[in-house]
């Protein structure tokens, strides 16, 4: 009797079959699983947006972040989940979950200090539309909102650093930016104000497309997602591509190129 089976050339064939329609699929999964996570990222983008907009009707203006500075309970350190004096959270936002971005790698109990983002090179030194702090300065507690006091929530002075959820991606985020100090190599993506005058009080020439004033414009920036946003050179820099979700109050997220937004920050789009 002769044995019937596949000869060797049948087998490397079949193979070689495989691997070219793995090289072929296995990108095309990996864009439709990213392309995922970018969507799931919008929708939560949107929904903190609904909050903020319940909040400020509800309060008369928006809150001086989106979800809280780290809290403490006495000495001890609450993680994200524990939250008791939260903006959104848990009043207007259920799900905590909803504040961290779908590829972020931070823990629940992992806390940060951010450092401003760059500003605009473009601004030529007019008060009314420079940005008070840069990437070389640490954001602190009085710099979060005029008369903000964290004392209930740690009893730290207002003028030191302060101390953020790294969970937290949509009040601040990891940077690339060289100039940025803090330790943790983060940075503030949502503020009230941006300007110095609105800092002190405002004023009528300062730039109105800030959260903090009575009617901002719908161009206003509430925050932004670098989380899918692609790097080029040597230190790795956000390059010219549409990779930065950019969330307007307008109710708008969308892709914006993130090298602008990485120059710009709350400025983009002037």
């Amino acid at each position: 009797m002769k044995r019937k089976g596949f000869t060797m050339i049948e087998l490397l064939v079949v193979i070689a079959v495989i691997g070219i329609l793995a090289a072929i699929l296995f990108p095309v999964f990996n864009r439709a699983k990213m392309q995922a996570k970018k969507d799931s990222d919008i929708v939560n983008m949107k929904s903190i947006l609904q909050a903020l907009k319940l909040y400020q009707n509800d309060a008369g203006g928006y809150p001086p972040l989106l979800l809280q500075v780290a809290e403490y309970n006495g000495t001890l350190k609450l993680n994200v989940d524990q939250v008791r004096r939260g903006f959104l959270y848990k009043q207007r936002i259920k799900d905590v979950t909803v504040f961290a971005s779908s590829i972020s790698e931070a823990k629940k109990d992992e806390t940060v200090q951010a450092c401003w983002p760059s500003k605009d090179p473009r601004a030529g030194g007019d008060p009314a539309e420079t940005q008070f702090k840069g990437p070389s300065d640490l954001v602190i507690y009085t710099d979060i909102s005029y008369n903000f006091n964290p004392g209930p929530l740690n009893g730290q002075n207002p003028n030191s650093p302060a101390e953020f959820y790294a969970y937290d991606n949509y009040d601040l985020a990891p940077t690339l930016n060289p100039g940025c100090v803090s330790p943790s190599k983060h940075e503030l993506r949502y503020s009230l104000f941006w300007t110095e005058m609105g800092q002190a009080g405002g004023g009528p020439t300062d730039n109105n497309r800030q959260l903090g004033y009575r009617d901002p414009k719908d161009d206003t920036i509430v925050t932004w997602n670098t989380f899918f946003q692609p790097t080029a050179g040597s230190p790795k820099l956000p390059n010219h591509e549409r990779g930065t979700i950019v969330l307007y109050l307008s109710g708008t997220a969308k892709l914006e190129d993130g090298k602008n937004i990485f120059d710009r920050s709350w400025r983009f789009g002037q």
